[in-house]
């Protein structure tokens, strides 16, 4: 097969590389959106840490707090900007007092309010005066609860706006969060790590700028088995590798091969559900950008366990590692052919079956578009393992973006196939589902039908050396009422649909032209797209495979020209 110039931007062929760009970019941002509900880059911290909720740890830090802030008043959800203010004027009276007693009474209550999750009063803590305070706390190694609980701060700060997460940039913090990953006191670390992770993902600018400092191998070090890390300090970790990780420009592959060493010991031997989220969400961007992306995941040996993630119960798990066994398939063909012989065909059709997850649904048929569009091999192997009745049922059923990924597959591997897997292509029953995409009304859509149904019908005119199938496969569209749809859609108003329609009936069904005014296409001039005329509604003539459909199944006989052909009248592949 011709070497496909890069799969990454050509996945869909017949299609301009920034409309496949265009589409690749459109799966991402719905995918994103779940992410976002999910977790978000930047995560304020609770006012209890979540992983003591509820703990007898948890009720004597809380005693304790309550011992520092006695007289004060106590932050809480829906208080008035006026009793907020009161909270912000005692905690700024304490930092400046010169009494650890008192600076750490104020600061314990400055982290109540900054930790309040619906409009925590950023601006006017900063206004108050507190940021210098704060800096000089990361200081205090003498004093690890003042550290903490600076870290702390400082850490719902850089989750605000841009300009909160530059002000901490500005004011010196990262340095100094830096050097407290090497603080003798667990939880002084694990807030450094919090801490740094917001401001790496605010953006790929200040994800940079963390990395410059030195940020990212404290924070992977952190991972050691001999540190005993907690459940919360692999969580933190990991979603900071992922925002080392995701954002464009990527950083380059090289600045990312540590992460990815300790995304393979995550991915391997670690089963916590938010863990793995993040570590595939971590893959998902490192192979994302490039076959030499692709190849650094490969070689790790990830790739079994990345599948075996496909099956995971939790959709928050699934999403990401779909993502990246998408990224591996857009690879080259042997790239793509490692993800088919790891075992990933099975996971794709559990997920493309299930259509009542629309999000993993297209994630996954974009990725068995991708197949299809590699190797005859490659198509012959979705062919045996029974995809196409699927997908030609997404093409009359599916969702708009799960439809559209349906037709690319069809349109790859009629693009792609030997003439024996067009003979089955066809037995299946995919004049069928171009005739459903046809009814469908999508006028992207209808191009890649209208590409796929010319494509189909000149591979077969080239491959017949008797004309026999030729001419059985324009019989077959024909009655599948495929003609008078093409008659319908050249009336759409659409120029590129128009002519496409008129190449088609001019090259393949000059018949129908005979008796009809050059400049005007048979049938009801100006039809609206999409309404019905005379092909049988959203699921062509009676639906796929009704009686409009002489091939219907592989194994429809008789009534099937392609099914009983055998290779009579093809040439070689």
């Amino acid at each position: 097969m011709a070497d496909l110039s890069g799969r990454l931007t050509g996945f869909h062929k017949g299609i301009d590389s920034s409309v496949a760009r265009r589409s690749r970019e459109d799966a991402a941002v719905q995918l994103r959106k779940a992410r976002v509900v999910e977790r978000m880059n930047k995560r304020r911290a609770a006012a209890v840490d979540p992983a003591a909720a509820g703990t007898a740890e948890a009720a004597a830090s809380a005693a304790e707090d309550a011992t520092f802030t006695s007289g004060m008043l106590t932050p809480r959800a829906g208080m008035s900007a006026t009793e907020q203010h009161t909270v912000v004027t005692q905690c700024v009276a304490g930092l400046r007092s010169g009494d650890d007693r008192h600076a750490l009474a104020g600061v314990v209550n400055l982290r109540r309010l900054l930790s309040i999750e619906v409009h925590p009063p950023i601006d006017m803590v900063i206004s108050a005066g507190a940021m210098s305070f704060l800096i000089a706390m990361l200081k205090r190694v003498d004093h690890p609860k003042l550290q903490f609980e600076a870290t702390w701060c400082l850490t719902n700060i850089a989750s605000g706006t841009a300009a909160h997460t530059e002000l901490v940039i500005t004011s010196g913090a990262p340095e100094l969060l830096v050097q407290m990953l090497g603080s003798r006191e667990v939880n002084v670390r694990e807030q450094a790590v919090w801490a740094l992770g917001n401001i790496a993902g605010d953006s790929p600018k200040t994800r940079d700028f963390v990395m410059s400092i030195g940020g990212m191998l404290p924070i992977l070090n952190l991972l050691r088995p001999e540190l005993s890390p907690s459940q919360s300090m692999l969580r933190n970790v990991a979603w900071c590798i992922s925002n080392f990780c995701r954002g464009k420009p990527r950083p380059h592959l090289d600045t990312l091969q540590p992460c990815l060493a300790s995304l393979t010991y995550i991915i391997g031997s670690m089963s916590d559900t938010e863990v793995l989220t993040d570590a595939c969400w971590a893959l998902s961007y490192l192979s994302d950008g490039g076959n030499e992306r692709v190849q650094a995941v490969l070689e790790r040996g990830l790739l079994p366990r990345i599948i075996e993630l496909l099956s995971h119960p939790k959709t928050s798990v699934r999403t990401p590692a779909l993502r990246c066994i998408g990224n591996v398939i857009t690879g080259d063909d042997d790239q793509t052919e490692a993800a088919v012989a790891a075992g990933c065909l099975p996971k794709l059709l559990h997920l493309v079956e299930d259509m009542t997850r629309p999000s993993i649904c297209k994630e996954a048929m974009w990725a068995i578009s991708n197949i299809a569009a590699g190797t005859p091999e490659q198509v012959g192997q979705l062919i045996t393992k029974g995809f196409f009745p699927v997908v030609i049922e997404a093409c009359a059923t599916a969702r708009a973006e799960v439809r559209k990924e349906a037709a690319w597959t069809i349109s790859n591997a009629v693009t792609g196939g030997t003439a024996d897997q067009l003979r089955q292509l066809i037995a299946q029953g995919i004049v069928s589902a171009i005739g459903s995409l046809l009814a469908f009304a999508d006028t992207r859509v209808a191009k890649i039908a209208l590409e796929t149904l010319e494509n189909l019908l000149r591979r077969v005119s080239e491959l017949d050396t008797t004309g026999e199938s030729d001419a059985a496969l324009r019989d077959v569209i024909d009655e599948a009422g495929i003609v008078e749809m093409l008659a319908d859609l050249g009336n759409s108003g659409d120029e590129t649909i128009h002519n496409r329609c008129m190449r088609i009936l001019t090259d393949f069904f000059p018949d129908e032209l005979e008796d009809e005014d050059d400049d005007e296409f048979p049938g009801a001039a100006g039809m609206p797209y999409g309404a019905p005329g005379g092909y049988g509604g959203p699921h062509g003539p009676g639906g796929p495979g009704a009686g409009g459909n002489p091939f219907g199944s592989a194994g429809a006989g008789a009534a099937n020209p392609f099914a009983s052909m055998g290779h009579k009248g093809f040439g070689s592949s």
